[in-house]
């Protein structure tokens, strides 16, 4: 096996690279700095040392670091979260239309022609005008209690985040919020976010990892 720094990708000898595909740095390795190679972690780098090809640990962030990366990973949470109960843009419009007709024929006490945003979802669901329009509504204030909550959760989440004095802290309020704003974006009921669910998820291990540089 060969590697090159340049690179940073290894050439196997039995495959026949044409001379210009080949790097002016190519040095041979030996197995075992090849299968310690790829053991190393995604953050370690490889560099030469004393002539062998060696795994160089990523430096340990600062705290000032993984509290920057904990805020973005909080705010991209809350932002997914918030998208799978919402959806696009135009199925909020959509959303908020058809809420807003609901009220208004319930405040005219269901009389009449059910609106078009309400009969499309009773003639959907086989309801009648004021079955469709209740379920709209309830739907509507799920919404919003949820969106409420997602807010609740990511600010209470950034604070303990900014005043976090260790690394364990900071894993501690994050690792708790993203397990919180996971289960609002399951449907899990405002204020009833499960407590051992932090305890299955870290951000320290999952792919939001806070210390991938």
């Amino acid at each position: 096996m060969r590697f090159s720094k340049t690179t940073g990708r290894f050439y196997p000898e039995e495959l026949n690279y044409a001379a210009e595909d080949l790097p002016a740095d190519l040095v041979a390795i030996t197995a075992e700095e090849y299968e310690r190679a790829m053991r190393r972690n995604a953050e370690d780098t490889l560099e030469w040392v004393n002539g062998s090809l060696a795994v160089v640990p990523a430096p340990t962030p600062s705290l000032q670091q993984v509290q920057e990366r904990a805020l973005q990973q909080l705010d991209g949470a809350a932002d997914e979260a918030g998208l799978s109960l919402q959806g696009s843009a135009v199925r909020q419009i959509e959303y908020r239309q058809a809420a807003a007709e609901a009220q208004a024929y319930k405040d005219a006490g269901y009389k009449g022609d059910a609106p078009a945003g309400v009969q499309a979802w009773a003639d959907a669901k086989g309801l009648s005008g004021k079955d469709a329009a209740d379920g709209i509504l309830a739907k509507a204030m799920a919404a919003e209690q949820a969106l409420a909550a997602i807010r609740a959760v990511r600010l209470k989440a950034k604070e303990a985040v900014r005043n976090a004095t260790s690394l364990d802290a900071v894993q501690t309020a994050a690792d708790s919020a993203l397990a919180a704003l996971q289960a609002l974006a399951a449907g899990a009921p405002a204020g009833a976010i499960p407590a051992e669910a932090a305890a299955k998820t870290s951000l320290w291990r999952s792919p939001l990892k806070l210390f991938s540089r």
